[in-house]
């Protein structure tokens, strides 16, 4: 979620949904190339809040590149079905 870093409204829109579906105001964590246990704490991660981050990205108004291209990879159908 590296879109995040230099956008703060961007951030605040993912921690209020994240937060709306239950789960707590945190970002996930940026794995470390060197060091596995930070991939696999980020696949965790991201795998808990799977659902709030795709209606995240389905519902902003955000009109930037990096949203438009998440936008077209969660309307692929394959990507839905390996959920």
């Amino acid at each position: 979620m590296g879109f995040l870093i230099k956008a703060p409204s961007r951030r605040e829109e993912l921690l209020d949904r994240v937060e709306a579906n239950g789960f707590s105001r945190t970002l996930p964590p940026v794995p470390v190339i060197t060091r596995w246990c930070t991939w696999l704490e980020a696949g965790s991660f991201h795998h808990q809040h799977l659902q709030a981050e795709t209606y995240f990205i389905k519902e902003t108004q955000d009109n930037s590149a990096i949203i438009h291209k998440l936008k077209k990879l969660c309307g692929k159908e394959d990507l839905k079905r390996n959920w």
